[in-house]
């Protein structure tokens, strides 16, 4: 009798447990936010990794870094509990957690771009000389990133913190393969934007490489790509904002976006001479264009070698440019205005920006007989999935126009 009756009252509570356990939310087990203490680090570092959950209780996760590919790099155990943002507004102060988990970059890191949990972007950068400088564009992603539905571009925040949630972004991923292609075939050094102000992370390369999202630019990034380009350096961008807003650094992963001095132009002004000074092109002299195609110039350019075709496949929205003048539909960049010493149209399709008929495609610009080049294909979404990461001729366009410019 007494034995039935504990196996009755075993069977109870089994069934009660599981009844907790389904009705568990495992969402509060995983993790809301997650930051590490810099945008990027050397071999040997010890990164700080800040992170939260909803759950009150703490808890450890096995944490994996890969890298682009999927590939596991390292693993390491993290220490996560619930943790409360001390400041109301975490565009401007960041979300400022006390608690973190150090992590070691050990050798098996090489200089490039890492995954913590398939989403968080971890940069390695390297101290040994590379032929290539890729620009990871990190403080411009977490200026773009919301909080609560705003950034710091719609709340118009005076300061913005890096210390908050960035998750991988879209044009990152659709460039994973062209990455890995570089990696494979070229000595590469991968370092942030904002180290743009420091000309040692990349004096010595023969070619930088900008992408994605680049709209804020401080005035010391402006001098080093300009003292850059001036000494001979090759420029391959494929953005559309382009150094159309001015921001200063003013401490540790913070930057000033609006000032009262004197010193700070007129953001139309801004907006629409600086990136034409900087590297020839602007989206101001090129604008929307739902055209899916660029129409090739000269077919007989280097960067055209195994293209078979008289346009180019792509799906993009914004674009960049220099201004152009068209005579009987053939166009031609007005170097005058620019005050550069030459200019090439290698392809071309029309655009518009307001009112106004702007031009799309891909140009290659020289401020002095003396500088680098600098090649524009011309628009951000270039690096989406659905243009280089699965249309080859796109692939074997960025891949020509690296050896190009490497060889200049």
């Amino acid at each position: 009798m007494f034995k039935e009756l504990k196996v009755i009252k075993l069977l109870i509570l089994i069934s009660l447990l599981t009844g907790i356990i389904f009705k568990m939310d495992f969402s509060d087990l995983a993790i809301q936010e997650l930051y590490t203490d810099k945008l990027s680090y050397n071999q040997g570092d010890t990164v700080e990794i800040y992170s939260s959950s909803k759950s009150i209780l703490p808890f450890n996760l096995e944490i994996d870094i890969t890298d682009l590919s999927g590939k596991i790099i390292s693993s390491f155990d993290l220490a996560v509990t619930k943790q409360k943002s001390p400041s109301k507004d975490i565009l401007q102060y960041g979300l400022g957690y006390k608690k973190y988990t150090e992590f070691i970059i050990s050798t098996d890191f090489k200089s490039g771009i890492y995954l913590i949990d398939n989403k968080y972007p971890l940069i390695v950068k390297s101290k040994e000389k590379s032929e290539i400088t890729v620009v990871f564009p990190f403080m411009n992603n977490i200026l773009y990133q919301p909080v609560n539905y705003t950034n710091v571009f719609s709340n118009n925040t005076p300061t913005a913190n890096f210390n908050r949630t960035c998750e991988i972004d879209s044009y990152t991923k659709g460039m994973a393969n062209f990455f890995s292609y570089l990696n494979t075939n070229y000595q590469v050094n991968y370092i942030t934007d904002i180290e743009i102000e420091n000309d040692n992370n990349y004096h010595l390369s023969d070619l930088i490489i900008i992408y994605g999202k680049s709209t804020c630019w401080t005035p010391k990034m402006k001098t080093g790509l300009e003292q850059y380009i001036g000494n001979g350096g090759g420029i391959l961008t494929m953005v559309s904002y382009f150094a159309n807003n001015i921001c200063w650094k003013s401490q540790k992963n913070q930057i000033t976006l609006v000032a009262s001095s004197n010193i700070v132009s007129a953001w139309q002004q801004y907006n629409s001479t600086m990136p034409l000074s900087l590297t020839g092109a602007s989206y101001f002299y090129s604008g929307y264009s739902d055209d899916k195609h660029y129409k090739i110039k000269d077919i007989n350019h280097p960067i055209f070698n195994g293209i078979n075709k008289s346009e180019i496949d792509i799906d993009a929205h914004l674009f960049s440019a220099p201004p152009i003048k068209w005579s009987n539909n053939s166009p031609s960049i007005k170097l005058g205005l620019m005050k550069y010493y030459d200019g090439e149209i290698l392809a071309y399709s029309h655009a518009n920006y307001k009112e106004s008929q702007g031009s799309k495609g891909i140009f290659i610009l020289q401020p002095d007989s003396n500088s680098g080049k600098i090649l524009s294909l011309g628009a951000e979404d270039w690096c989406l999935s659905r243009n280089i990461g699965e249309k080859q001729q796109l692939q074997i366009i960025t891949k020509n126009a690296v050896d190009y410019l490497i060889q200049q």
